[in-house]
């Protein structure tokens, strides 16, 4: 990853879309307590709250698959102690291959 963006004062967080995280800048690692190697190809909802979870599976997830982004939407995120941290979230997607 691009050490700018690694640095850069906002979270960014890369995900497949079978929920798997491919990548998350150090910014939002810190604020989680995780290191990248514990989440890296797990699944997304390992940093889900309950109520995000739901609204992961059921708006935010369909919406960007649907229209390609999502932009303000407001979730939590839960750190690797279980508090939880609200974000604010932009979403692009971006098909490979």
């Amino acid at each position: 990853m691009d050490d700018l963006l690694n640095r850069a004062p906002c979270n960014f967080l890369s995900f497949a879309d079978d929920g798997r995280i491919l990548l998350m800048n150090a910014t939002l690692l810190d604020a989680l307590g995780y290191e990248l190697s514990e989440l890296r190809g797990r699944r997304l909802e390992l940093v889900l709250p309950i109520a995000a979870r739901i609204f992961y599976q059921t708006h935010f997830f369909p919406l960007l698959k649907l229209h390609g982004k999502v932009e303000e939407v407001y979730f939590s995120l839960r750190a690797k102690d279980g508090a939880e941290l609200p974000v604010l979230a932009n979403a692009s997607r971006y098909e490979r291959g």
